[in-house]
């Protein structure tokens, strides 16, 4: 939404809010290799901008542009390895073990 005030002065208010949720949408040449269990959605609730023009001559303008942006995406993989993310008191993983490599013979 867009409201002129007065002629040199204008405001700009917009929202959007996005859900989805997917699979594996990865191309196989074998569809039977595609992983059935995985689970993927994103949540972006919501984006709020708003903006203020003021024109002061033809030649000299204010912009001011503000917005607030709130993402989550999440995945649920069961096939995948890692079995145990440690995180800290406000639930922020900070330790992802990971898997140790097989040594060649």
């Amino acid at each position: 939404m867009k409201y002129d005030l007065t002629p040199q002065d204008s405001v700009f208010f917009q929202t959007i809010y996005y859900n989805a949720s997917a699979g594996d949408l990865t191309q196989y040449y074998d569809q039977r290799s595609a992983d059935l269990g995985l689970r993927t959605k994103e949540t972006q609730e919501p984006l709020l901008l708003a903006g203020y023009h003021h024109a002061w001559t033809p030649e000299l303008h204010t912009l001011l542009l503000a917005g607030r942006f709130e993402d989550e995406f999440q995945i649920n993989d069961p096939t995948q390895p890692v079995f145990l993310l440690l995180k800290n008191g406000s639930g922020q993983v900070f330790a992802v073990p990971t898997p140790r490599c097989p040594r060649p013979p």
